[in-house]
């Protein structure tokens, strides 16, 4: 992995002697990543407890099936697809692997696994602390799935 100076890129030889150029996304970018996906799992989540509320205790069991759905399954189907989510792409951000290839299933939930890890003890913390310590800004979940 070479480093060109003070630039945030990074160029990988690839095995086929190939370079090709990443940039980390850095933690402002993906804050932002973050809040944009948060307001449309918020809304989605809205929607599903109107809807549900008309079914009384019922319709409360749903509402709780449903945020648990979508607080674990919502950045891992996403990011399955493409290596992104919603507020990723309007970022142009991309999950991968450490050497710039798509990021597998296996990754894509080892990393959102751990997100837990990141939120300790409040507010993405822990994670926050993690990404402003290394270069690539990558967080917990991103060190132990060997993603970027």
């Amino acid at each position: 992995m070479l480093n060109h100076g003070l630039e945030n890129r990074e160029y990988i030889k690839l095995p086929e002697g190939v370079d090709i150029a990443i940039t980390p996304a850095g933690v402002v970018a993906r804050s932002y990543a973050y809040i944009i996906d948060l307001i449309i799992r918020g809304l989605i989540l809205l929607a599903i407890s109107t809807l549900f509320s008309f079914f009384g205790d019922a319709g409360e069991g749903l509402v709780l099936i449903a945020y648990f759905l979508i607080s674990w399954g919502y950045n891992i189907l996403f990011e399955m697809e493409n290596g992104q989510t919603p507020g990723k792409k309007c970022l142009k951000i991309r999950v991968v692997q450490d050497n710039g290839l798509p990021a597998s299933f296996s990754q894509i939930v080892v990393r959102n696994l751990l997100r837990p890890a990141d939120m300790l003890p409040i507010g993405y913390f822990l994670g926050l602390i993690v990404m402003m310590f290394n270069t690539r800004f990558k967080r917990i979940g991103d060190w132990a799935a060997g993603t970027l």
